[in-house]
């Protein structure tokens, strides 16, 4: 693993390097088609797992994406291997990659990666790098330092939806274990884990600030659509900051639908952080206002008419 001391990003070296190896080993895996006819994707995506991803999370535990821009190569690799997996063009959308494969996006596996390297450092205690941690910890806490615990933090935030690690606080393997298993504060989750015995419908999942049925709480309506005015101010703050960054996202604005449109905020460079602390201080604003739970048909009609 290299690093360098003359650029902003120590790891830059390390990532370049990486990239190339796994797109290296990308192309191999799919020239396999020109012997043995189109890979069906079970049987690409095992090759990816064990051929490309060692390369994309390689050093994942010490080299964090405190930038998103930093794995920005590494993160190209992975949409054009899962592309051509699926046979969809290189304009498709992010997500469905995912969901369709079942394969994590870079950002979150390497930050995974990294915490559960750091359970493993306070559950078993090995003195060298529990030293260095405790050191790693004082500097970030107490003098206000960067350090590899800083930019956890920082990694943890800059993530489409960010993860919430308690800088200041000494961690511990529960809370960190919290993290990687943490939802969002949106009733499109939560309320999703209701008892098997008594489900709610998605369509009871009522936004808590409109409180008028048909208005689902979910991540496209917190972020693009919902008229509570402290969210409403909020999101022109970021979208001023968005479109200063990137003028050609006014248009598509009005072009696509809002789920679209985040769609492309959370894949177009230089709009990664701004979303982050945007999304943030939203699941913030939901955090902190009761959810609203609908119990039957009879309340769902009540918030319909509102009689």
């Amino acid at each position: 693993m290299s690093f360098t001391s003359t650029e902003r990003d120590i790891f830059r070296t390390h990532h370049e390097r990486k990239a190339l190896k796994a797109r290296a080993a990308a192309g191999a895996v799919m020239s396999l088609e020109s012997y043995t006819g189109h890979l069906p994707p079970q049987l690409a995506l095992t090759l990816y797992r064990a051929q490309v991803d060692p390369h994309l999370t390689a050093g994942s535990e010490i080299a964090l994406a405190a930038r998103p821009e930093a794995i920005a190569d590494l993160e190209d690799v992975q949409h054009t291997f899962l592309r051509r997996t699926l046979g969809v063009s290189k304009r498709a959308q992010i997500a469905p990659l995912y969901t369709e494969t079942g394969i994590w996006p870079l950002s979150y596996r390497r930050l995974q990666l990294a915490i559960r390297y750091l359970i493993y450092v306070l559950r078993d205690k090995p003195p060298l790098v529990e030293a260095a941690f405790a050191e790693l910890w004082e500097l970030t806490a107490t003098h206000h330092a960067p350090s590899w615990w800083g930019d956890l933090h920082l990694a943890a935030r800059a993530l489409p939806v960010p993860v919430r690690l308690p800088v200041h606080e000494r961690p511990s393997i529960e809370s960190l274990r919290a993290c990687l298993t943490e939802i969002h504060p949106l009733a499109i989750e939560r309320l999703r884990r209701a008892p098997a015995a008594r489900p709610i419908p998605r369509e009871w999942r009522i936004c808590r600030f409109c409180k008028t049925a048909g208005t689902i709480e979910d991540e496209t309506h917190a972020l693009l659509i919902c008229p509570e005015p402290r969210l409403q101010h909020r999101r022109e703050t970021f979208l001023n900051v968005v479109f200063t960054e990137r003028p050609a996202l006014v248009r598509l604005q009005g072009r696509l639908t809002p789920s679209a449109f985040l769609d492309v905020l959370l894949t177009t460079k230089g709009t990664l952080a701004a979303l982050a602390d945007y999304t943030a201080d939203v699941f913030e604003m939901y955090e902190t206002t009761p959810m609203i739970v609908v119990s039957s048909h009879e309340e769902l009609r009540h918030m319909t008419t509102g009689v």
